[in-house]
């Protein structure tokens, strides 16, 4: 339903009598309520969009401050002034008309033979009549939508819905300018409606409350009004209007249509909240430090493999963390707007790069840190210049600062963790590039740092195919000829060194070394075979 206008109301058979004085008068002002009175300082109390019904009694003998009055009621705004001219005042001076002509401020004439009691009553009913069809409207498109929203109807089901009572083109968009849906719409219309919102949307987020445009060709206007899921507005609901003088829709159907919309992304709020905390379960399982049984590992994998995880010769994890938020509590059932913000980006972060990576790079969420974690299982992906554009356009649309840190990379799932670790360290002791101090990237510490991001199984593999039979040995010989060869690698292959440190003949030496050769089935005179001898010793001594 659309808001009273002068125009119409003087449609109205009962005020067809009513004479518009002025040729310039402006009769697309809203008219809200019908005051009459002849105080001269009705400026003071009038609401705005009053229709004023006056003898203009005050004025008869200096009709310059009535147009003084006609400059303050325009300012108000006034839907006009009626006045029974005849009674105190003959005709009005040309003054007065010029001035409301200069304004577009209606001034119309009452007949003599009706008094200002009868046009009042017969106005104001026209007017509650007008209202009360309007707010049962409202009412019956509030029900409609509740009874939508509870049965679990989409966004789009919503919208088409909302189109059909309305009209008029309309459009859901979420404060990342990104369009969540429309009705009635074109695809140009919906290249129109996000341009359109692209350039206003750093406004809305500052001013927080409605917001009017007109396009620039002069054929479209439209207006966006914000939705409040819970304490934030997150979302915002555009109407294009289809002519180029076209009412606003009533302000009554649009209270309830924002509010049903609040209610859908309350719980869509709540819902995202419940993948939230599933997945973030499953990321503590999936990293904890635990040894993990057959069974345990197979689960994790099945339940993996449906969030997206899959089974690659490359991993590396990624910490997104809101600076913003670090020693702050995440507030649960009751979300505040800190939270509101933190589902808003998440859902925001899946959508950039599940979607547009096709789930190489997961997202997973960590709310005990306000973090984000990003799974990356490809290796060109999320590279510095994505973490740059994020940590921007974060900053640009919200203000808040994610601040990236890299773990290594890991080639098991099983390792995982590793990764995990070392990006949550690499934030006090990782290295920062080109100048960019919100990117930590992951700085090993020497050549073992990197091979501890094997599995056991395979350092075990690795281990028994360099070292055989002296990886794990079992008989005190074969203990004795590891012992000697550890030794004789860490004394530079130094015979009398190694006789000396074991306090033994250099011919013991020499005999335990062929042996060892035998055993290994190389010669321990490669400088690179020695060196990769070496490192299986060290690890497995740890194992």
């Amino acid at each position: 339903m659309d808001e009273m206008i002068l125009r119409d109301l003087l449609k109205e058979k009962t005020l067809r009598d009513l004479v518009v004085i002025n040729e310039k008068a402006d009769l697309d002002r809203v008219v809200s309520t019908v005051e009459s009175t002849e105080t001269p300082d009705v400026v003071a109390y009038v609401p705005p969009h009053t229709l004023l019904l006056t003898t203009a009694m005050a004025y008869q003998n200096c009709q310059g401050e009535l147009c003084k009055l006609i400059v303050s009621l325009n300012q108000l705004p006034c839907a006009g002034m009626a006045i029974k001219i005849g009674r105190f005042i003959g005709e009005l001076e040309p003054q007065v008309v010029q001035v409301a002509d200069e304004l577009g401020f209606p001034l119309l004439q009452i007949p003599m033979y009706q008094t200002l009691g009868e046009v009042y009553h017969h106005m104001l009913a026209y007017i509650w009549d007008n209202e009360n069809e309007d707010l049962l409207y409202a009412l019956n498109i509030q029900k409609r939508f509740y009874n939508l929203v509870l049965q679990n109807a989409s966004l789009n089901k919503l919208l088409s819905n909302l189109g059909m009572a309305l009209k008029q083109p309309i459009f859901i968009f979420d404060l990342f300018g990104s369009l969540r849906g429309s009705s009635n719409a074109t695809k140009q219309e919906e290249r129109m409606a996000e341009n359109s919102f692209s350039m206003m949307v750093g406004e809305l987020l500052a001013q927080d409350e409605t917001a009017a445009g007109e396009e620039n060709k002069g054929v479209r206007d439209y207006s966006i009004y914000p939705i409040r899921a819970a304490s934030y507005n997150t979302h915002y609901l555009m109407i294009l209007e289809t002519e180029k003088r076209m009412n606003t829709v009533s302000s009554f159907v649009l209270e309830q249509v924002l509010l049903i919309f609040g209610m859908y992304f309350y719980k869509d709020f709540y819902l995202c909240y419940n993948e939230i905390q599933q997945r973030e379960s499953f990321w503590c399982r999936l990293t904890e430090q635990k040894k993990k049984d057959a069974g345990e590992s197979q689960n994790l994998l099945l339940e993996g493999k449906e969030l997206g995880i899959k089974k690659c010769s490359y991993y590396q994890v990624i910490i997104g963390r809101l600076s913003q938020m670090e020693g702050r509590r995440f507030h649960t059932p009751k979300f505040m707007k800190k939270e509101e913000q933190y589902i808003l980006i998440y859902e925001w972060l899946k959508e950039q790069l599940e979607g547009v990576y096709h789930r190489e790079v997961l997202v997973f969420p960590d709310t005990t840190s306000w973090s984000y974690i990003f799974l990356v299982q490809e290796r060109r992906h999320m590279a510095e210049e994505n973490m740059r554009q994020l940590h921007q356009y974060l900053w640009q649309v919200m203000g808040l600062q994610l601040e990236f840190s890299c773990g290594n990379e890991v080639y098991e799932l099983e390792t995982l963790s590793n990764s995990y670790l070392k990006a949550k360290a690499s934030f006090h002791n990782g290295e920062l590039k080109n100048g960019v101090d919100y990117i930590h990237h992951y700085k090993p510490q020497n050549i073992l740092e990197l091979l501890k991001s094997l599995s056991d199984n395979q350092i075990q593999d690795v281990c028994v195919q360099i070292l055989k039979s002296l990886a794990y040995p079992q008989d005190e010989m074969s203990l004795e000829l590891r012992k000697t060869l550890k030794t004789y690698l860490d004394c530079h292959c130094s015979i009398i060194e190694t006789a000396n440190l074991l306090f033994v003949h250099r011919n013991t030496i020499r005999y335990r070394i062929k042996r060892c050769e035998e055993i290994l089935e190389n010669d321990l005179r490669d400088p690179d075979y020695c060196f990769q001898v070496q490192l299986c010793l060290v690890f497995t001594d740890k194992c």
